[in-house]
């Protein structure tokens, strides 16, 4: 039995366990971030770090975040909501917004934040460079911001440093300004640490199509250096490196400088095409082939980010600072209160009336033993960081994530034997756990036609009621008007996993009728819209407006159909995701086809199914690229 007195011990034990198992010293892992002996006091649950420092603790231990749900202190949370403002503002090319929220960061940024500082570094560099200014007013921001956390730059080779993909990204920056003459071999050295076992999938993602690309444009630039044989095998090299990183962005259905790396890769075939006489006997097929893949996969990228008028090239900086699922502990815990109907006098056996006004009105500092206590009362993790469930092992981690791959492939059988595996791992003691393994076996005997259709969704009901009932859960946002003329402003709060069985009730339930789940999932997010931008919360959003989109088509609503859909492929596209873009080009073509009456012959049909192919083609998903070459026909 586990016993997690608070999320510093959670976190520090989580650290220390991962730390360990990728054998990297307490010393390597401080390094540039905290004294060393700051660490041991981390994993003893002495001292609990901010956010960005846990997200950079475990970013140097190949661990992305994305996982995590997160939820911080008032401070902590308005911080998030500016760094998050400035990166969105800069996506979309409004830079002088940008620079105003920068400059008011940068007063705001005490100089022994390091992390703080970075980031707001990172940022100017990145505006000058969207500026288009000259590379030596960029290059000291770059330098600057490598320093604050690798100071051992350029005197340490990077192999014997532990460093997340951010300060890696800002490494390979500093390589190609400082060292330009050593690039190929930086670019490979840095391929090469990105094979530590620890990196996962996202992370990898993230950066190595960069150093491919760098390493690509390096060659190209010499190209005349090099002649005959030398070149064959040259243009070989970048082809394999260009190979290896769109493999990293095609598994995880991500296009971060993809439009880029197709380019420089369509630029070696070619070369290599055009010297058949040195190529080796049965590579020119192949050879062929892949430029072919290349072709289709460019025209597909360039013709959407052109019909969605999105910037085709990615900005060098943004996509390493991309936060997700931080919420604030004063807005969950009103929310969440309003949900349940509670008033603030029936929580007055947890905390004082006047405690719980400041805590819900930003007017407390963090006080998390009093916020576990509501979270507990009220259905919610008392764990306020956490992955998908609770646990200090990282073999469960790695399990559950396994889980969820296997769940998207519809492989339900295995789903189940992970399942079985997981539950031994998890303390049960935690609710959520509870809730997580009960619903997702109830999910996996439906899909398997174990349970009929009415057992499941009575079954499905009693998991969501483990943390919250469906009365509540389906609850108006309704503001309220009082006798003193003051609304009070309706609100929810839902977790991911309450989200996702109402989301599958919604499914269930189908979409030709009216659907009373599709309805409350879709008000809950129309109103987060006015909370947070889409992008701060695209992997839920997207997954349910998703469907709410297709059933608003069903049922012929076809403008509010095709407003969410448009929306969704134009978030994924700015966050360089390929996630909810197939589906939703889908859904708006079908409202089209619907209205105007056309067959599925018609040119405008089957250009988009042409499109939704290649895009499935591009992030391996055989099922759906198989579906869909059946409707072409």
């Amino acid at each position: 039995m586990i016993e997690f007195n608070n999320e510093a011990t959670f976190f520090g034990r989580y650290l220390k366990g991962r730390r360990k198992r990728f054998k990297v010293s307490a010393e390597q892992l401080s390094s540039g971030l905290f004294d060393e002996s700051q660490i041991s006091k981390i994993e003893q649950g002495e001292r609990y770090p901010s956010k960005l420092s846990r997200d950079r603790l475990l970013g140097r231990l190949g661990e992305n975040g994305y996982d995590f749900e997160c939820y911080l202190k008032d401070e902590e949370h308005e911080k998030w909501v500016e760094r998050c403002c400035i990166v969105s503002l800069l996506e979309r090319g409004r830079l002088e917004e940008a620079e105003l929220r920068i400059k008011a960061f940068q007063e705001s940024v005490k100089e022994e934040h390091k992390l703080e500082k970075q980031f707001m570094l990172v940022m100017q560099a990145q505006l000058l460079e969207l500026q288009g200014e000259p590379e030596e007013e960029v290059w000291p921001l770059v330098e600057e911001a490598v320093s604050l956390t690798v100071p051992q730059i350029g005197q340490v080779p990077v192999s014997e440093l532990v460093l997340s993909v951010q300060e890696l990204n800002l490494v390979l920056e500093y390589y190609s300004r400082a060292e330009q003459e050593c690039m190929e071999e930086y670019c490979l050295d840095l391929l090469h640490y990105m094979e530590r076992e620890y990196f996962d999938p996202a992370s990898k993602a993230m950066l190595c199509p960069k150093i491919a690309l760098y390493f690509g444009k390096y060659v190209r630039k010499h190209w005349k250096r090099y002649n005959g044989a030398e070149r064959y095998e040259k243009a070989k090299k970048v082809l394999e490196v260009c190979h290896f990183g769109l493999e990293c962005l095609r598994d995880h259905k991500k296009i971060y400088f993809a439009v880029e790396l197709l380019e420089i890769q369509n630029f070696f075939l070619n070369e290599v095409l055009k010297n058949e006489h040195v190529i080796e006997p049965g590579e020119s097929d192949g050879w062929k082939k892949a430029q072919e893949e290349t072709t289709r996969f460019l025209k597909m990228l360039k013709n959407l980010y052109r019909e969605f008028q999105v910037p085709l090239l990615t900005p060098g900086y943004l996509h390493f600072y991309k936060e997700h699922e931080l919420y604030s502990y004063g807005e969950v815990v009103r929310s969440r209160r309003k949900m349940l109907g509670l008033s603030r006098e029936k929580l007055t056996g947890l905390v004082d009336i006047r405690t719980l006004e400041r805590l819900e009105n930003k007017g407390i500092g963090s006080q998390r033993g009093t916020v576990r206590l509501l979270f507990e009362h009220m259905g919610l993790s008392t764990m306020l960081h956490r992955a998908q469930v609770v646990t200090e092992s990282q073999d469960a981690i790695l399990l559950e994530k396994k889980l969820r791959q296997v769940l998207n492939q519809k492989q339900y059988e295995e789903a189940e034997g992970l399942l079985g595996q997981l539950r031994e791992w998890l303390p049960m003691e935690f609710r959520i756990n509870m809730q997580y393994i009960s619903y997702w076996k109830t999910y996996i005997s439906y899909q398997l036609e174990r349970l009929s259709k009415a057992e499941y969704v009575e079954q499905a009901i009693q998991c969501l009621e483990m943390t919250i009932s469906l009365k509540a859960a389906m609850k108006e946002i309704k503001d309220v008007q009082l006798r003193n003329g003051c609304v009070r402003r309706g609100e929810k709060y839902l977790t991911n996993t309450e989200v996702t069985i109402l989301m599958h009730l919604a499914i269930t339930h189908g979409k030709n009728i009216t659907n009373e789940y599709y309805d409350a999932l879709r008000e809950y997010y129309e109103w987060m819209e006015t909370r947070r931008t889409i992008s701060e919360q695209l992997g839920m959003y997207g997954f349910v407006m998703s469907g709410v989109a297709s059933y608003l088509g069903d049922r012929g609503e076809f403008t509010d159909s095709n407003k969410i859909s448009k929306n969704l492929v134009e978030e994924s596209l700015y966050a360089r995701s390929l996630d909810y873009v197939e589906r939703n080009l889908y859904s708006m073509m079908w409202n089209k086809k619907e209205q105007q009456g056309f067959d599925e012959q018609n040119p405008e049909w089957r250009n988009c199914l042409e499109t939704c192919i290649d895009i499935n083609l591009y992030t391996k998903d055989e099922f759906m690229t198989e579906w869909l070459r059946k409707k072409l026909g």
